[in-house]
């Protein structure tokens, strides 16, 4: 019987590197997807990405750029894009998750025109 030994723990050096390379900040206050769009967190809203597992909000210049999740099992690519086309996000889907590294992937929804000024700025600073 082969046993896969599960890391205990996030990869705090990983999730650090995304946010110093992206000069934002994590605020501690709560999470929610449709903060990226001027709706603030409501606990009464459920509204939830697909797959949503372990969100949380990263800022830039105060304001909400990015909602990061990292879910267990892959999500439905069909299901985000529809999501996002609902919401007026955009997202991107990458392996290199900080939540369990090998057994969960990032996803990164963001607003696109803020996206857009934050690489304007970001290339402009770099």
């Amino acid at each position: 019987m082969l046993l896969i030994a599960m890391p205990q723990q996030p990869d705090n050096a990983m999730k650090q590197a995304f946010i110093d390379e992206r000069h934002l900040k994590i605020n501690n206050r709560r999470s929610h997807v449709l903060q990226l769009v001027g709706i603030p967190y409501d606990g009464e809203l459920p509204v939830t990405p697909p797959g949503d597992d372990h969100g949380e909000t990263f800022y830039w210049l105060g304001k909400p750029l990015f909602y990061v999740y990292h879910p267990y099992n892959r999500p439905d690519e069909n299901e985000i894009a529809a999501f996002c086309e609902q919401h007026c996000l955009r997202y991107e889907i990458s392996p290199d998750s900080w939540h369990f590294p090998g057994w969960t992937v990032r996803v990164t929804m963001f607003e696109p025109r803020h996206k857009a000024a934050w690489e304007a700025t970001h290339r402009i600073c770099d």
